[in-house]
């Protein structure tokens, strides 16, 4: 029971990313927020990333896996200056269907129900992009941010298996220290 709660709560936490950011927008620079953003998210992971500075390969891995993000994540703030944060919302969904496709293009046998369901979210992501307002520049931004999204959790997925536990906070740490610089 315990777990439904927390995957409830982070569901929330998470779908309510884009509507905050669009409403910080309106009164802060987005630069500026989200440098302060993950300024106070990289602050816990110090410490890792200190005793593992002698760790190449921890190093590589978490700078690759936070240009990534930070692609994602400069995209998402520059898509939603224009778009509207709905909108911003269902295009990101489109990482899910990113994904196992960037993952079959890498030679993974990708079950056929994943690619019924890739086949049933780009029918109604595209649903949704497709009524109302006509698309904009910031929807096309959002869209290449849910792809550098998914570019992200294939690395993240990849760079897992080889890496020690004891090393995920460390790359954790210098993932969220390139998204600051």
């Amino acid at each position: 029971m315990r777990s439904i709660i927390l995957l409830n709560f982070i569901t929330i936490v998470y779908a309510s990313d884009i509507p905050v950011i669009k409403e910080v927008e309106a009164i802060m620079d987005p630069a500026a927020f989200s440098a302060v953003r993950f300024v106070m998210s990289a602050i816990p992971f110090l410490p890792f990333v200190f005793r593992s500075r002698d760790d190449v390969q921890t190093r590589n891995a978490g700078m690759e896996l936070g240009f990534w993000i930070s692609l994602g994540y400069l995209l998402e703030a520059l898509g939603l200056l224009t778009s509207d944060a709905g909108r911003a919302s269902f295009i990101s969904l489109f990482t899910v269907i990113v994904v196992p496709l960037l993952d079959g293009m890498l030679g993974a046998i990708i079950p056929t129900r994943t690619w019924f369901g890739v086949l049933m979210s780009a029918l109604g992501v595209a649903m949704l992009e497709c009524s109302g307002s006509p698309p904009n520049v910031g929807d096309l931004l959002n869209f290449l941010s849910a792809i550098f999204f998914g570019i992200h959790m294939l690395r993240t997925e990849h760079i897992s298996r080889s890496t020690k536990k004891e090393n995920f906070l460390a790359i954790l740490g210098y993932e969220l220290s390139k998204f600051c610089t």
